[in-house]
This record gives C-alpha cells, structure tokens and sequence, in this order.
C-alpha cells in the first residue's frame, strides 16, 4: 500500500510581502503544495525568503570563497593525478581498459 505523504500550501511569495505590496497573496502561481516536511525545513532556514532571495543567502553563507574553490579545484585535481599514478603502479598487466574506468570512477 502507498503511503499518503502530508503536504502543505507553500506561498512563493510571502503572504507577509502581498499584504504589504496590497495585492492578493492567492494570485495564479504564487501557491504550490509542497511535503509538510520539506515546508518546515523552508522556513527554518530561509523564513520568508523568495527563491531567489534564498539562493543568494546560500551562495553568500554556504558557498564557498572563491579562493577555497580554486584550493578545492586544485587538491581535486592532484587527487585525481596521485590516484592515476598509484593505478598504474598497480597494475602488473597493464590493462589500460581497467586503467581508463577506475579514473572515470573515481
């Protein structure tokens, strides 16, 4: 049997902003059902943000600088390099096909 799953009216924009901007906070689009769940988690994390004001908070709190990137980008980089060479190391036979799918893996 399927488990029905509670879901909630979820405003895109704040009922909060239509009163202010004095438009009705019901307008085509403007609701979407969403999990109960997933509504809460919303709210605790971005109150009444837009999407779109969400996605800045989390490229502006959560993301990283552009420096950490280019640091991430470079350890991801020798990662993939130390990881090739022990590869090759190991392989007595030299089975390039073998070689070739533990890099596109890992």
């Amino acid at each position: 049997m399927k488990r029905i799953r509670a879901r909630d009216r979820h405003h895109v924009i704040p009922k909060v902003r239509c009163r202010t901007l004095q438009i009705p906070h019901n307008f085509d689009g403007n609701v979407v059902k969403v999990l109960t769940a997933q509504h809460r988690a919303w709210h605790i994390l971005f109150a009444n943000q837009t999407p779109e004001e969400a996605i800045e908070t989390i490229k502006r709190e959560w993301s990283l600088t552009e420096e950490a990137q280019a640091e991430f980008n470079k350890l991801c980089r020798q990662s993939r390099t130390d990881k090739a060479a022990k590869l090759n190391r190991q392989s007595k036979k030299g089975d390039k096909k073998h070689y070739a799918k533990q890099c596109r893996t890992g």
